[in-house]
């Protein structure tokens, strides 16, 4: 019973930093004796699902509370070697099947070496038996798949979508890729940056994306480079009214997808090599695969055109004559 305690107590400290909503509901199952699982619950059970981060649970429940012989880990580049060795010892695992993309965001850890995935090193140094690569994508439009593809992939990455089968969502005629040309300037926000001028740009976008009436609020994401960018174009959007479009930095929405996102770029000027945190590949990478039909990325020309990614992002919008200034979404 003891351990049960202790297992519930660490439960409710965790959830913390939650939304009221979610930790007043897992309190009540806490307190209805149903979290955390009691051991004999985990054992009857032949498939378990649980965060990394949850699985610790188990410690709590008795050494033989879990045990399953196979375990499959996603999103694993997003986890330190030592998360995913914890995982294996407490599900007592007899073989594995590590899923990721380690051309994407890795784990987050001060050390230098922690940074470097479980995937990405049995990959270079396990057998070649071991190893399937998957060249086929499922979520974005061939557009953006394509994109995608050649920036990031070598080109060898597939689109198992066709160019008909997702419907236009923002109406007729809207481009699967576009880009909109913000003005004004960025400010420092501590050691981050924001662009005011260009988060409100973003919010009229998606009013008048919104007014379409072919996607709700909650089909819409905006992904920023910044998380002070983020928080402006949350407070942009609220002033008008819309509460339920998801505003996030790229590391928070790796995983995630919507039908329309937003790419709002927080910066007015690019500096060649200085400033690697806005230049990463694998950040972008994320940031431009999380769009089912639309993708439109917001952002001063002077930022793209000098930026060794975006710079081709806005060049295939240009080709595509779907680059826009700010005055045709403002309506000057």
């Amino acid at each position: 019973m003891a351990t049960r305690q202790a297992a519930a107590k660490e439960l409710l400290e965790a959830l913390d930093k939650r939304p009221p909503e979610i930790k007043e509901a897992l309190q009540a199952a806490v307190e209805r004796g149903v979290l955390p699982p009691r051991a004999s619950v985990w054992r009857r059970h032949r498939l378990v699902a649980a965060t990394a981060a949850a699985l610790d649970a188990a410690e709590h429940l008795g050494q033989d509370a879990l045990h399953c012989p196979f375990v499959l880990v996603d999103e694993v580049t997003q986890l330190t070697e030592p998360a995913v060795l914890c995982c294996f010892h407490l599900a007592k695992a007899q073989r594995a099947l590590l899923v990721g993309d380690p051309r994407q965001l890795p784990p987050r850890a001060q050390h230098e070496p922690l940074q470097r995935s479980l995937l990405e090193r049995l990959w270079e140094d396990g057998p070649a038996s071991a190893r399937v690569e998957l060249s086929t994508q499922y979520r974005c439009h061939p557009e953006i798949a394509q994109l995608g593809s050649s920036l990031f992939y070598g080109g060898w990455l597939r689109s198992g979508v066709s160019a008909e089968e997702p419907s236009s969502g923002l109406g007729p005629g809207a481009p699967p890729l576009a880009v909109v040309l913000s003005e004004g300037s960025e400010v420092r926000a501590g050691q981050s940056y924001r662009h005011d001028d260009e988060a409100k740009l973003v919010a009229a976008w998606l009013r008048r994306a919104l007014s379409c009436g072919k996607l709700g609020e909650a089909d819409f994401g905006v992904v920023c480079l910044y998380r002070p960018q983020a928080e402006a174009c949350a407070r942009a959007l609220a002033s008008l009214g819309i509460n339920s479009v998801t505003c996030a930095t790229v590391d928070a929405f790796q995983g995630g997808e919507k039908e329309a996102i937003a790419v709002s770029c927080g910066r007015s000027t690019f500096s060649k090599g200085g400033d690697s945190f806005s230049g990463c590949p694998r950040r972008l990478n994320v940031a431009l695969s999380r769009a089912r039909r639309h993708l439109t990325v917001f952002g001063c020309e002077a930022f793209l055109a000098g930026h060794p990614i975006f710079s081709h992002v806005l060049a295939a919008a240009k080709e595509k004559g779907a680059a826009h200034p700010a005055q045709a979404v403002l309506g000057r």
